[in-house]
């Protein structure tokens, strides 16, 4: 996916605003959450 970086704000914005876990972000916004998973911060916890 060429522009993962640029989808990662709005994957936190709707992580950390309506506490939606990193998989629901994905689907919310239509991104297969497999793929994303190569750029999401290892550090970030969440309830998968």
């Amino acid at each position: 996916m060429a522009d993962a970086h640029s989808l990662l704000p709005a994957i936190e914005i709707l992580m950390c605003h309506t506490g939606a876990s990193f998989i629901d972000a994905c689907e919310e916004l239509g991104i297969d959450p497999q793929e994303m998973s190569q750029y999401r911060d290892p550090n970030h916890e969440d309830e998968e």
